[in-house]
């Protein structure tokens, strides 16, 4: 006869000690995982949450190159970035050239863009919060320019103005999506 047969308190005790075994064994078990668990996200930059709030609150958001200046010569580009990635591209050259198109937001601020029928690689450029407003700016330093109808010439902007681009508000960008869904709306040849 056993010990733990004759002694109800043994037995009692014994498994009291193997219950309390295994809630150490897993104890340590969920600490070992949690320590190894996939690294935390970093949270959106400021930029993002403000890119994302306006286009939320707003329907769209709208930027023009040359720092929100029209010049409405041969070198405005108008940018709306629509939800479910949809965006949409106005060149001012020697007509008005509408391009339809898709994004990608990045939580860092970063955006991913290309444009149907559009002859050059749109550049990858970084949202920046500046005060009260966005900035669209490329993420290489040297990003230029397209000129002339469908990218005829492409200019180093060196500082010229055309980057950045400003976010518009109010009248500015009501103007820029009526003149978009005009261009969408038109015929097609």
């Amino acid at each position: 006869m056993d010990l733990l047969d004759s002694d109800p308190t043994a037995r009692d005790s014994c498994a009291v000690r193997r219950i309390n075994t295994l809630l150490f064994a897993l104890l340590v078990v969920g600490t070992l995982i949690g320590c190894h668990s996939a690294p935390k996200e970093e949270p959106p930059a400021p930029a993002t949450l403000a890119f994302e709030k306006r286009l939320h609150d707003n329907g769209s958001v709208t930027f023009r190159s040359w720092n929100g200046k029209a010049h409405r010569m041969n070198s405005d580009t108008e940018l709306t970035f629509l939800p479910n990635n949809v965006a949409q591209m106005l060149e001012w050259r020697l007509s008005v050239v509408h391009y339809d198109g898709t994004y990608h937001l990045d939580r860092d601020g970063h955006i991913t863009a290309s444009f149907d029928d559009y002859q050059a690689k749109w550049p990858v450029t970084v949202c920046e919060l500046q005060n009260d407003t966005l900035l669209l700016r490329p993420i290489d330093p040297d990003a230029g320019y397209l000129v002339g109808q469908q990218g005829a010439t492409y200019i180093p902007d060196r500082d010229s103005g055309f980057w950045p681009f400003r976010m518009l508000l109010g009248d500015d960008e009501q103007k820029v999506l009526q003149r978009m869904h005009q261009r969408v709306d038109a015929p097609q040849p």
